[in-house]
């Protein structure tokens, strides 16, 4: 890995760790498992089993410290996520898709876009990283 690469990946750790503060023990349970398991299906009975939580509370408590639902906070981790990739790899659009769990390049460029208002391929584009499109 180049030394550029990792300063990226270090950097895009240390964002997915400060969104983890200040938050209760279980909430950052959750956190973590999401953020250790992006690229795969999440299930809210897998959160309940991790934090002991009943289903309607974890949900309430979650929107109440992190100010999103855990389906919101999963897709915002996507994208941050893609970003960085899309940023620091050249890795195409369809490979990133399928790395972080989207059901299909398109739903996942038609997420990426609502949430950054740009499509992934603009974004690589506009983000002046150093891997271009080809």
């Amino acid at each position: 890995m180049k030394v550029v690469e990792k300063m990226i990946d270090s950097y895009c750790n240390s964002i997915n760790n400060v969104t983890i503060q200040n938050h209760s023990r279980n909430i950052v349970k959750a956190q973590r498992y999401i953020l250790s398991n992006i690229d795969t299906e999440i299930r809210l009975d897998d959160l309940v089993e991790i934090t002991g939580l009943d289903k309607s509370y974890l949900c309430r408590l979650f929107k109440r410290e992190c100010h999103m639902t855990i389906n919101e906070y999963i897709t915002n981790q996507r994208i941050n996520e893609a970003k960085c990739m899309l940023e620091s790899t050249s890795k195409s659009i369809t490979e990133i898709a399928n790395l972080l769990g989207f059901s299909s390049q398109s739903y996942f460029c038609s997420v990426f876009k609502k949430s950054t208002g740009v499509s992934p391929a603009k974004y690589r584009m506009n983000s002046g990283g150093f891997y271009q499109m080809d």
